[in-house]
């Protein structure tokens, strides 16, 4: 497990700014998976954390009525980012990303995306150029780049560190912890565990999102 890193931020704010999270934003190597790759492995993904990652979705939308928004941009192509993308309809899909800060801006222009309120969730160190346009910012621990992850949280205030390393259901932590300060989590495994009316119209809701690949 990673070093965990105390945060010292006041909660008030990041509880504000929690509840106003507008889109969730992803790296694909290193926070969905190890960033393991080879010539015949493509990097995947860990269920248990889709399944928190649609409990957040479902989170917000028990309180707006509307899907959160899911971008993955990625410097390389990965093809089970779209596969996932695609069967858990996220919005966008953005690979062969060289700055990842100006295709957010590209994407806030283009699309409509509300960058500023967004939720980021990254690994490392090509990462960073989002860091200044998103609201809530989440890096996934690795004990191997501590230093640096010191180095950044120091730098740009970091609003979560997940103990779990990328590879070890990171996201999954990550999104439990949001839920819980937004005293939502208990709620959200009632609705989950019952298949309640109204997660099963927010599955209705999110089926209608198409999918837009940009390259």
């Amino acid at each position: 497990m990673a070093e965990i890193i105390n945060l010292d931020k006041p909660k008030k704010p990041l509880l504000s700014r929690l509840k106003s999270i507008s889109a969730l934003i992803f790296d694909w190597d290193g926070v969905f998976n190890s960033g393991y790759k080879g010539v015949d492995h493509a990097s995947g993904y860990f269920e248990p954390d889709i399944l928190g990652l649609n409990m957040l979705r479902f989170s917000f939308w028990l309180k707006t009525q509307s899907i959160l928004p899911v971008v993955i941009i990625s410097g390389a192509e990965n093809p089970n980012s779209k596969v996932l993308s695609q069967r858990e309809h996220f919005n966008f899909l953005l690979n062969g990303v060289f700055n990842k800060g100006k295709s957010l801006e590209a994407l806030s222009e283009m699309h409509g995306l509300d960058v500023r309120n967004a939720a980021l969730f990254f690994d490392d160190l090509n990462d960073l150029s989002m860091l200044p346009k998103c609201g809530v910012t989440s890096m996934i621990g690795r004990d191997a780049s501590s230093a640096s992850q010191k180095i950044i949280h120091e730098k740009y205030k970091l609003d979560y560190i997940s103990n779990f390393e990328s590879g070890g259901y990171a996201l999954r932590e990550i999104f439990e912890r949001m839920l819980d300060d937004l005293d939502m989590l208990e709620n959200i495994i009632d609705h989950r565990s019952e298949l309640s009316d109204a997660y099963l119209d927010y599955m209705k809701d999110r089926e209608k999102i198409k999918l837009k690949v940009i390259v």
